[in-house]
Parts: structure tokens; C-alpha cells; sequence
């Protein structure tokens, strides 16, 4: 099959799965962790308010009990539902990283991802670092592509694209074989959620955008790596994301964005915040 005949998905499956960790650069290696540790310092600070409280309590209901750790808490919880926690642990004060091109906040999903399914899987660090640091490199590639047309219309970049980067980590940490991945992101489009509403009221529903993203991507992974079939033009085929949620086929600039994975590295573009707020205020709250 030539470059021209592969999916886009196609295109990111064989990469994920023939890349090896010490391809990555030092550079890369260390903002990311400096990014993993400013998250996991953020779950701590997050445990203490009233919506941390209420997502805890009802994972711990619906789930009862588990073996994944969730970030400061002493329960633990089923795997997906433990993630889901730590990814509105991470999210819920707005002082997470941002991929800035992207408008995509990484870490708060794709780490607990990375760090729930990697101990799950009794993967190495290294591996664990490195289906972190993929799943971003894809996510903020399709995050680059929508030109922030997707919160323009209603939807959270966060929520929606952090399911494919997701979909991605969760599958390099399950081994998938290219089929298997090309599904999986398939599947994941089936999934992949965050609506704007909660800007006209201030509700909480942003704070659990990066948790069904999270809870997607390794649902998403799962059923793939059990055969189970998606569509191959996740991104952009007729009914795709671009085609749908944005109304435009953006295939020639997303298949050229995955041609550079590997090369040029977007993990530097995730920004740790100095404020609590949207990096869009930080200029005034300067």
C-alpha cells in the first residue's frame, strides 16, 4: 500500500507500533516529565474541593473496589474508574499544561492513561513515559489541524482530540499490531466527547472532559486489541472528525503533520501554567 492509498489513521498505527523509545530526544524526555510531575502535583491540590469530592465518591460507588491507584487517595479503584478520577484531579483547578498550538490540555488526560494502564500492564517506565509522550504527539497534530474551529462550535478540544491521543497511549501500552490501532483510533471517533455548555454557567462538566477522553481511548484500545473493527478514516473520511464536527476535509494537512511524527517533536509545545485560569487570561492576569 503507498503513502498516498494509507489512512491517516493507517499512517499513525504504523508509526506507533514500530517506534522504539530511544528514538526520543533528551529534550523531550525531560519536559515531559517536568509536565507528568507538575500534573501529579496538581491531583494533590485538587483533592480537597467539593467537585474532586463528588467524582471520587461516585467512582467509588459505581466501581467499588479495585487495584489501580488513584493520586493521593489511599482506595483504590477498577482501572478506567481510576483514571477517570485522575484525570479530574488533574483537570478540575484549570492549572494544568496546555499544548498551546493545539489548545489542548495533554497531561490531564494521557498521563493517567499512561501511568494507570502502564502499572496495570506491569510496563517499564520507559515505556510508560514513551505511550505518554505519543499520545500527545498525535493529539496535538489533530489539534493544530482544527485552528480552534472545534470550541468555536461548541466543542472542548480536550475532550474531543484527547480521545485520540488517548486511543494512541493505551494502545502502544497493549501492543497493538498496526490493525489493531488503525481500529482502535476508529473506534475512539465513536467516543469522543466535551461540549462548551459549561462556559455559559460555570458548571463543572469541563473538569470531566479529559476523564472520558481517558476512559475512551483505553475502552476504545480494549475492544480493538479483542478484534472487535472500526473504520479506517477516522479523521478524514466522509463522515470524520474534520468532516463533521468542522465541516471540512483537512486530509492533505493532517496526512502531512503525521509525516513529520518522529521529527519534530509538539511535546515542547505543552506549556505549564504560572495562574489557575485559561492560558487566554494570562497576559491580563500579568
Amino acid at each position: 500500500m503507498t503513502d498516498q492509498e494509507k489512512s491517516v489513521s493507517e499512517s499513525i498505527s504504523e508509526f506507533v507500533h514500530n517506534f522504539r523509545p530511544n528514538n526520543i530526544p533528551n529534550e523531550i524526555v525531560e519536559h515531559a516529565k517536568l509536565c507528568i510531575i507538575d500534573a501529579v502535583g496538581i491531583a494533590f491540590a485538587s483533592r480537597t474541593y467539593d467537585f474532586s469530592k463528588s467524582v471520587l465518591r461516585t467512582m467509588s460507588e459505581l466501581g467499588g473496589g479495585g487495584n489501580s491507584p488513584v493520586i493521593g487517595q489511599t482506595e483504590t479503584l477498577p482501572l478506567r474508574d481510576a483514571v477517570f478520577c485522575n484525570a479530574a484531579l488533574i483537570h478540575g483547578l484549570d492549572y494544568d499544561d496546555t499544548h498551546l498550538d493545539s489548545v489542548v490540555h495533554c497531561s490531564a488526560s494521557h498521563w493517567p492513561v499512561a501511568f494507570n494502564l502502564g502499572v496495570a500492564a506491569h510496563r517499564s517506565g520507559i515505556d510508560i513515559l514513551t505511550a505518554y509522550i505519543l499520545g500527545i504527539e498525535v493529539a496535538a497534530r489533530i489539534g493544530i489541524v482544527t485552528e480552534g474551529q472545534l470550541q468555536k462550535n461548541g466543542h472542548h478540544p480536550t475532550g474531543v482530540i484527547g480521545a485520540f491521543g488517548c486511543v494512541v497511549t493505551a494502545s502502544y501500552l497493549s501492543r497493538l499490531n498496526p490493525s489493531q490501532i488503525t481500529s482502535a483510533i476508529g473506534i475512539v471517533l465513536s467516543m469522543a466527547s466535551g461540549n462548551m455548555e459549561f462556559v455559559s454557567e460555570g458548571a463543572w462538566t469541563k473538569r470531566i472532559h479529559p476523564s472520558w477522553a481517558a476512559v475512551a481511548g483505553i475502552t476504545a484500545a480494549a475492544l480493538a486489541k479483542n478484534d472487535f473493527v472500526g473504520p479506517k478514516k477516522a479523521l478524514e473520511g466522509k463522515y470524520g472528525l474534520f468532516n463533521i464536527l468542522l465541516g471540512q476535509n483537512e486530509k492533505n494537512r493532517i496526512a502531512q503533520l503525521v509525516k513529520t511524527l518522529g521529527e519534530d517533536w509538539e511535546t515542547l509545545g505543552s506549556a505549564i501554567k504560572p495562574f489557575p485560569a485559561c492560558h487566554f487570561n494570562h497576559a491580563f492576569a500579568d
